[in-house]
């Protein structure tokens, strides 16, 4: 299975003084850890960095185009005026690309179901830290797994939106194998 996470673009606010709506900055770290994790576990994850305080959706979704994978793995970041440009770029790479889109971070852990409801592309959000939910995801294939028995992770089953129960968090951070970042993949616009 090839994974690709996602880190898109983070357009300036023309509105508000910070990019994006108020998260802790170890927010920017989590796609860098849960590649870290997938490929300590022997998953073969990449990811794609879009640029930061940009607005080219277009650019970033050709790019998105052009990889191969067989499940698309968004940090989604609530970014204001920029928040509906995103979820359009992301439709229309799950769209093009054909494969699963699973969302994760500090927006969808707030705004789970009502992103499972209005944005029908993506099949599952991930509540909380998103290193173990992914990696049960991934060890089966997004196809083998019964989303039902996934800690963290809100699914559709038919039109119904299904939220498991949250997992519990990682207490020692040093705990989960191999995250120091040693070989992860790493691609941003220029390649």
């Amino acid at each position: 299975m090839k994974v690709l996470l996602l880190e898109h673009p983070r357009g300036r606010s023309a509105l508000h003084f910070n990019t994006i709506a108020n998260t802790p900055l170890s927010s920017s770290l989590l796609s860098g850890y849960l590649a870290s994790l997938l490929q300590s576990r022997g998953i073969d994850a990449e990811l794609h960095d879009g640029p930061a305080g940009a607005d080219d959706f277009s650019g970033a979704a050709e790019a998105v185009a052009g990889m191969q994978c067989d499940l698309l793995g968004v940090h989604l970041v609530y970014s204001w005026e920029h928040t509906p440009a995103v979820l359009e770029m992301l439709a229309g790479i799950a769209a093009y690309k054909g494969v699963p889109v699973i969302a994760y971070g500090f927006f969808p852990t707030v705004a789970a179901e009502y992103l499972m409801r209005a944005y029908p592309f993506i099949e599952a959000v991930i509540r909380g830290e998103p290193e173990m939910t992914f990696l049960d995801i991934c060890s089966s294939g997004w196809k083998g797994v019964d989303p039902g028995s996934v800690k963290g992770l809100v699914w559709r089953r038919g039109g119904e939106c299904v939220v498991n129960p949250r997992r519990e968090v990682i207490g020692d951070l040093d705990s989960p194998p191999d995250t120091g970042g040693a070989g992860t993949k790493r691609r941003n616009r220029t390649g």
